[in-house]
């Protein structure tokens, strides 16, 4: 179960500005990237968990990215 999770964690990490990006990217200079695969397979763990459990349907709150370009922030 827990390489399953480490696949997973590591899968996570890569997609572009998903919330366990970010968190790799926090956590990746203090602990190293094995440990923070693991920090993150067992949130990933607890997720899951309460998905199955509570029956809550899961929205990813990464940040915000502008669908239209011209959204974005002006530039001088």
């Amino acid at each position: 179960m827990r390489r399953i999770l480490n696949q997973a964690a590591n899968a996570a990490v890569k997609h572009k500005g998903s919330i366990f990006e970010i968190l790799y990217r926090r956590l990746v200079t203090r602990l190293g990237h094995n440990k923070t695969i693991g920090v993150i397979a067992h949130r990933l763990c607890k997720l899951i968990w309460i998905i199955l459990h509570k029956g809550i349907s899961y929205e990813e709150r990464g940040p915000a990215v502008p669908k239209d370009p011209s959204e974005s922030i002006p530039r001088e």
